[in-house]
């Protein structure tokens, strides 16, 4: 018996400041559920709704897992954004399984765009009218949420052979950050947008950390959320339930190759109200340096190996920077050498004043340039 649809509402904090001039709105909440939706990249395929229960009894085929995603016998469950499943079958098609009404997919066929799954629910998907042959899939989540999902994975039905799962990239690169890592409304030209544009605008696979990836070679691991910050979030909100605590406790497998980190900006970007618990910017940058300090040396016990580039946001003010400056210097002395990638001033064009598509692919070139120079690739 299959457990009941996950159901919970997406609430994000839509914050920056451009010129220092701050754009917000609180926290607002999708009406749900809403109808799926499939809209189709390519006519070589056909993408149709099935019922749960006709797809679930079928085989069920082995992916590779990259993500953070919990697996078990009803499928991966899921919160983190950019989690991505891959696979290979040989014959015309095969069905996925969802449950999860809040989330978008981005689903692609021998390595090309095939489909995008909005707001599943919990249905199976029949994949069909591929020419008969192997074929590989790739499913990625591209939205983000704040409520646990599920993907089913993929099944076999008659006629369908499962194949072994393709082999991860020798390199897998974790980005660690806020909505200007998630990629917020990056896929629009508008800095006002209405919390539905932001949902269907945000696309995880248009990134920075998707690109750096693709363009490098590597898989990706994304730990990232809309208005988190290290030991402040946005405006203040939602005290305690920051990356410095929300970061999973489980050490993460694979170990990665890279560890980019771009935290602060939602820490410093708003003024402090009475009652939180610094006193004043300086005592919110002392804090916000030493818990930098101490996150970079607990990924550093984690994956010993890793290149651990700290991006700093300059836009959001003169103690990001400091901030950032003062960590690298202090973990440079305890022998944790960290690249500190300083960012020049973005156009912004994305929702709610997010980087825009350009400001992505400019961040992913001076990451490369930076991973490039260090690795010696």
């Amino acid at each position: 018996m299959r457990r009941r649809t996950i159901v919970a509402a997406i609430a994000l904090t839509l914050a920056a400041t451009v010129a220092g001039v701050t754009v917000s709105r609180p926290p607002t909440p999708l009406a749900l559920p809403l109808p799926p939706t499939i809209e189709m990249l390519t006519d070589a395929v056909q993408l149709t709704p099935q019922p749960a229960a006709a797809v679930s009894p079928l085989p069920r085929l082995a992916p590779l897992v990259i993500g953070a995603a919990e697996g078990d016998a009803e499928g991966w469950q899921h919160v983190w954004p950019g989690v991505q499943w891959r696979a290979r079958f040989s014959g015309t098609g095969l069905q996925l399984l969802f449950d999860d009404p809040v989330n978008r997919y981005r689903i692609y066929i021998d390595g090309q765009p095939a489909a995008i799954v909005t707001r599943p629910g919990d249905q199976g998907i029949e994949l069909a009218g591929l020419a008969r042959g192997h074929h590989d899939i790739t499913v990625v989540k591209i939205s983000e949420s704040t409520s646990p999902a599920r993907f089913g994975g993929f099944f076999l039905p008659t006629g369908t052979d499962g194949l072994p799962p393709p082999p991860a990239s020798p390199m897998l690169i974790e980005f660690i950050g806020d909505s200007d890592t998630v990629g917020y409304g990056n896929t629009v030209i508008s800095q006002a947008c209405t919390a539905e544009t932001v949902f269907l605008a945000t696309d995880i696979s248009r990134s920075f950390g998707s690109r750096v990836a693709t363009q490098l070679g590597a898989d990706y691991r994304m730990i990232a959320r809309s208005g988190i910050g290290l030991v402040r979030n946005y405006d203040g909100s939602d005290p305690g339930r920051t990356m410095a605590t929300l970061y999973p406790a489980a050490p993460l497998l694979p170990q990665p190759q890279v560890i980019v980190i771009g935290l602060g900006s939602n820490d410093f970007v708003a003024e402090l109200h009475e009652g939180e618990q610094w006193s004043d910017a300086d005592a919110l940058r002392h804090d916000f340096t030493r818990s930098l300090v101490s996150f970079v040396r607990q990924r550093h016990e984690a994956a010993p190996e890793a290149l651990i580039i700290l991006l700093a946001f300059n836009e959001y003010g003169p103690d990001i920077r400091r901030a950032h400056e003062e960590a690298a210097a202090e973990l440079g002395e305890s022998g944790i050498a960290t690249v500190l990638l300083p960012l020049p001033k973005f156009d912004r064009g994305g929702c709610d004043w997010h980087p825009s598509e350009n400001d992505h692919i400019l961040i992913a070139q001076l990451l490369i340039d930076a991973i490039k120079a260090k690795l010696d690739l």
